[in-house]
């Protein structure tokens, strides 16, 4: 007998163990239901197992296990409505010994040999002590197993498989509430958080609702295209297709074929009739992105689509009828195209009903933390994470030219989101080429350096310095992205380094070019492995050009440093070492 307990009592375990090992939080629920119920069959030798979940004044049989229950997977229950709904209702487990004299047994399970079993009721219920529905399971009576260990065994199933289903109800619900935050947000990209949205966007909702074809106009990566999709969504359009046309990115070639199909047999490998693009939009919304890139060629019959809103397929004999509503977006002056004879001046005026141009991200500072931060939610979103930005990198970040625009500050906050350590978005993280562009954070870098060289001077027990005319030397490097670029320079510096300074002597010339270094080879140079090294007369002649400009620059500002240090470009700790090095006197 005892030999038999401990039997049963591993079987508890491992089912309890199934139960929980089994779930997944990337699974859809009913597939944990199922394979739940189950491992209860296999391991406790269940005859009917199933799970009834509350839905509004109901219970609802979710998935059941059995010879015959299966055939009730669609039955609900009222609650206090029967032995089950009353216990759904009360939440207090429940044994069931004769069930041949309890009708809803006998309809429920369809048995015949009934009073050989028992039956088991308990509530799932949450941690806020409320019933969010049923487990029932039927037993052999002839089981060595007492019945009080079935109705315990069977609660803690219950807490289990109810944490379960409360935990993937709750991650749903956090799922779609943040689905929906970053759909609101994108919007806001594209939407409210464009510097014309004050002035445009009220014109923007009527405009769009019209089918006026529109150009837009601005640098590359301001957001054309995200703005071409939220026309199409706020149009009456916005349930129709929304059809992209790249016209730098397709072939030359295989740009007709894709805007306006063909027909089978038109030409050689044409094996079927394909639709085009233009007429797959047809009722929806087209994108013509890069139009100034629109062959020559293509363009009489692009305007009649537009003006004519019929198409013929290559090889086709017929016109077909489209639908369309036109944008087209372009980083070109077509004015200037049309000039020069590059881009037809009907066609442009036909596609230009009325022209947005979006302006770039440096002429809209006024609104750059809401873009930021708009792009952050974005991002927190995509990598299940949260950074907060640093007062020095967000000054950073706003002060910076950003001449790939949104895209381009987009691209730099995605690669601090995947190699941030500490949820804190600091100018360490940020590209190098944003730290040299910024003359106030020359005091920084400066400090950055040379407590790096005191590590490595630790490491390898020295004592050595860098020079400033290293230190500017850094600024020059196009070949430094990040400040591990930076620190992989110093280290090739610190090793070459002989003299206890680390200088210009000390670069390695095959890794980095040194400033001073001609841009232009011959190809015997090239060929050359030897250490390049400058000529003194052209260093000398540029030291006399460099000296003659820091004077003029000192007497027009009656030596006043910050201002001479402005109009040369350098910081006024690099005119104060020019001075001294030239030495330059008033």
């Amino acid at each position: 007998m005892q030999k038999n307990l401990l039997k049963i009592r591993k079987r508890e375990i491992e089912a309890l163990r199934g139960l929980n090992r089994s779930f997944s939080i990337e699974k859809p629920i009913f597939v944990y239901i199922y394979t739940a119920l189950n491992i209860l069959k296999e391991y406790m030798l269940y005859e009917d197992v199933a799970l009834w979940l509350k839905e509004s004044k109901h219970l609802k049989l979710i998935y059941a296990s059995g010879d015959n229950i299966e055939k009730f997977e669609s039955l609900q229950i009222k609650l206090g409505e029967g032995l089950i709904g009353r216990i759904a209702q009360l939440g207090y487990p429940e044994t069931i010994v004769n069930l041949e004299e309890i009708k809803e047994f006998k309809n429920l399970l369809r048995r015949q040999n009934l009073k050989d079993l028992m039956f088991f009721i308990v509530p799932l219920i949450n941690e806020n002590k409320d019933t969010i529905g049923v487990l029932t399971a039927s037993h052999k009576k002839n089981d060595e197993m007492p019945t009080g260990w079935h109705i315990d065994f069977l609660e803690v199933a219950a807490s289990i498989l109810g944490h379960h289903i409360e935990l993937y109800e709750s991650f749903r619900k956090e799922k779609d509430k943040l689905k929906n935050t970053i759909k609101n947000m994108e919007d806001i990209i594209y939407s409210g958080s464009f510097a014309f949205a004050k002035s445009i966007c009220p014109k923007l909702e009527k405009i769009a609702n019209t089918d006026i074809n529109i150009l837009l106009t601005g640098e590359s990566g301001t957001g054309k295209s995200s703005l071409a999709k939220h026309i199409h969504d706020i149009s009456y359009r916005k349930n129709k297709p929304f059809v992209v046309i790249n016209c730098a990115a397709i072939p030359k070639d295989l740009l007709e074929s894709e805007l306006f199909g063909y027909e089978k047999g038109a030409f050689t490998g044409a094996t079927s009739t394909k639709k085009g693009k233009l007429e797959l939009a047809s009722g929806g919304t087209v994108f013509l992105d890069e139009i100034g890139d629109l062959p020559l060629e293509l363009q009489p019959k692009l305007l009649q689509a537009i003006q004519e809103k019929r198409i013929e397929r290559i090889g086709g004999v017929r016109s077909i009828s489209i639908d369309v509503r036109f944008i087209s977006a372009t980083n070109q002056d077509l004015i200037s195209m049309v000039q020069k004879k590059l881009f037809r001046e009907d066609l442009f005026y036909r596609i230009s009903g009325i022209e947005i141009r979006l302006p770039p991200l440096r002429e809209r500072k006024s609104e750059f933390e809401s873009i930021l931060k708009s792009i952050m939610l974005k991002l927190s979103g995509r990598y299940n994470k949260q950074i907060y930005i640093s007062k020095k990198a967000f000054s950073l970040l706003k002060k910076y030219n950003w001449p790939g625009n949104i895209r381009e500050l987009e691209n730099v906050l995605e690669l601090a989101f995947v190699l941030d350590d500490d949820n804190i978005l600091d100018i360490d993280d940020l590209p190098f080429k944003l730290i040299k562009q910024s003359k106030e954070l020359s005091s920084y870098l400066e400090k950055y350096i040379k407590n790096y060289i005191q590590e490595l001077n630790e490491l390898f027990y020295e004592n050595k310095k860098i020079s400033s005319e290293l230190i500017d030397y850094i600024y020059s490097l196009n070949s430094l992205q990040s400040f591990e670029d930076l620190k992989l320079f110093l280290k090739r510096c610190y090793t070459l380094d002989q003299d206890g300074i680390l200088n210009l002597s000390d670069i390695d010339t095959k890794v980095y070019q040194p400033i001073y270094q001609k841009t232009s080879e011959t190809n015997q140079e090239k060929k050359s492995t030897k250490k390049q090294v400058p000529s003194k007369k052209l260093s000398t002649k540029i030291e006399e050009i460099e000296k003659e400009e820091i004077i003029k620059a000192l007497k027009k500002h009656r030596w006043i440093l910050t201002r001479a240090a402005k109009e040369l470009g350098y910081t006024r700790r690099q005119l104060e070492y020019r001075i001294k090095k030239y030495n330059i006197n008033p």
